[in-house]
């Protein structure tokens, strides 16, 4: 694999990975790395709001009208404020980053607190947009997916203005970077009723038409917590979705109360809503025998039985996936932090590529988890001691799920 020069981020990401390595071992690694960084990239999984730069969120907290400090009643937020009146950038950034693993994907989407609450303008929603591809870009990512919702924004802001403002920021950074395609993913939260996501997809799909945005809109995708709630309720608006030519995605088998409901949630989104890929999706893969000595929501012991039925239901979700060719958009730092794995050893990618389901890393939110794509490429390939070639098989497949391909019959 062809190589090339790594910046101080990277210098530090090494430092880590290869802590008490032997110095011809780092240099292997180091090597990897670099080989990683120079080969075009297609970043499916990539959160607008949690990967904006930390000095743009400080810049525009000190400017946007009305900013809603709520979140605040957490001494994290304090913190963040007090951090932010006091200018002091490195600090800023410290407190923003989600270093804990072994959390939870509630306290994990605290971080999304600041975030969403400055994206309040048009001109913020441009700047972040535009600088997320300029920051792809520069990673040699040549594809990239950017996942949005309108109804997160604490401001005033309509969807058809919220969408325009984001398609100025991918024309911004593609007259700078004409080597970058980047599309917008539209997310619609699993707790919004029927009829608040019909009407977001149908407010969507007219926006989606005008010349400004034209081919900028790629996909919908339904996200947020699963926990209590059935994705076939929103089965009509996906339905009109993918008949007006867009992709459907789904975050699935991400945080659950129980493994059997975060496989029933992925069998729900390649079933009903017909999703093509699905995000996070460890339900399919984790080991169900780690759970012997736990008891479900119900008080029921997980037996011997009962985990041999789930680990079958999970081989034949798998093998679903592989002859369906539905890909997985597996995202290893965030899915740490939010405590859903409790190593990258563990994670379940390893049996996703063992059975053949197709597969793509991916950053979640790369500034909120602190990391970049080839970073977390180079993280799985050493947690699960993946060779040159399945490396290079795990950076270019990404390359054939992307939404323009999946919306065609």
């Amino acid at each position: 694999m062809p190589a090339t020069q790594l910046d101080g981020s990277d210098e530090r990401f090494l430092d880590k990975l290869c802590a008490g390595m032997k110095p011809a071992e780092r240099a292997r690694w180091t090597r990897r790395l670099e080989a990683v960084v120079a080969m075009p990239k297609a970043e499916l999984h990539c959160h607008l709001a949690g990967s904006m730069r930390p000095g743009t969120l400080r810049d525009l907290a000190r400017t946007v009208p009305a900013l809603d400090w709520s979140f605040c009643d957490s001494g994290y937020g304090y913190s963040v404020r007090r951090r932010i009146a006091e200018g002091d950038p490195a600090e800023v950034t410290r407190l923003l980053e989600y270093r804990k693993t072994g959390g939870s994907l509630s306290d994990y989407m605290l971080a999304y607190s600041l975030p969403k609450t400055v994206l309040a303008t048009e001109e913020a929603l441009e700047r972040v947009t535009c600088e997320v591809c300029e920051d792809a870009f520069r990673e040699r990512i040549r594809y990239l997916e950017i996942r949005c919702n309108p109804r997160m924004l604490t401001g005033a802001i309509k969807i058809k203005p919220y969408l325009k403002a984001l398609g100025r920021g991918l024309d911004r950074a593609r007259d700078r970077h004409p080597d970058l395609e980047a599309v917008l993913l539209i997310s619609l939260v699993k707790d919004y009723s029927a009829e608040v996501v019909e009407e977001i997809v149908s407010e969507m799909l007219d926006a989606a038409s005008s010349p400004s945005l034209r081919g900028k809109i790629g996909g919908v995708d339904s996200a947020g917590n699963e926990i209590g709630f059935c994705i076939a309720r929103h089965a009509k608006a996906f339905a009109m979705a993918h008949s007006a030519g867009l992709a459907v995605v789904c975050h699935a088998g991400e945080a659950f109360a129980a493994l059997e409901d975060g496989v029933a949630m992925i069998e729900d989104a390649v079933e009903i809503l017909k999703a093509k890929r699905i995000g996070h999706g460890l339900a399919a893969g984790l080991d169900a025998r780690r759970l012997g000595g736990t008891v479900d929501l119900n008080g029921r012991r997980y037996t011997e039985a009962r985990l041999e039925r789930l680990a079958a239901r999970q081989r034949a979700l798998r093998a679903k996936l592989r002859n369906d060719d539905v890909l997985v958009e597996v995202c290893p730092s965030s899915n740490l932090h939010t405590g859903n794995v409790a190593t990258l050893e563990e994670h379940p990618l390893r049996r996703f590529l063992a059975d053949g389901v197709p597969v793509a890393i991916c950053t979640d939110n790369r500034w909120i988890s602190h990391t970049k794509l080839s970073w977390e490429i180079v993280r799985m390939a050493r947690a699960l001691a993946l060779d040159e070639s399945a490396i290079r098989r795990v950076v270019s497949s990404p390359f054939r799920y992307r939404l323009p391909d999946l919306a065609r019959p």
